[in-house]
């Protein structure tokens, strides 16, 4: 199942429906970003990477509910958002939150093997600067997935 909301939510950005999302940011990636996005390219001495935000999305948590006619999946999903750290300014990641929640949030997506995703709901936002001093922003979702017995 986790496979299946995996391929769903890619499958999502690099649909017409995430083209506003894909322009706003470099990329959705799970787990983490390619050092190439989160460092950059060497060029010369410096360090140039880009100022567009990047995604990267995880499962932080599953449950599981049995009845006597289905099984039912509840992963947690968080997007993070990673904008620029010599930005003095978030609304870049703000931006492409924004965007995030239009492409994947309330939206009931068609899932392979049998699941049927019956809600989704955005339960919690926060931003704040990481030690790093990348803008981070947080969007978590929760995903209800059925299937039938």
């Amino acid at each position: 199942m986790l496979k299946d909301l995996q391929t769903v939510l890619m499958t999502r950005y690099n649909s017409v429906e995430g083209a506003t999302l894909r322009t706003l940011s470099q990329g959705l990636w799970e787990s983490e970003a390619p050092s190439s996005v989160v460092l950059g390219t060497q060029k010369g001495q410096e360090l140039e990477h880009s100022t567009l935000p990047f995604i990267v999305f995880e499962v932080i948590a599953t449950g599981l509910e049995q009845d006597f006619c289905d099984n039912r999946f509840e992963p947690l999903v968080q997007f993070t958002i990673f904008g620029d750290a010599d930005n003095n300014s978030s609304s870049d990641v703000l931006d492409a939150g924004d965007e995030l929640l239009s492409v994947f949030g309330d939206q009931l997506f068609t899932m392979a093997n049998g699941y049927t995703m019956i809600r989704n709901d955005t339960v919690g936002q926060r931003k704040f600067k990481d030690e790093n001093k990348f803008w981070n922003l947080i969007i978590e979702m929760q995903f209800i997935v059925e299937i039938e017995r």
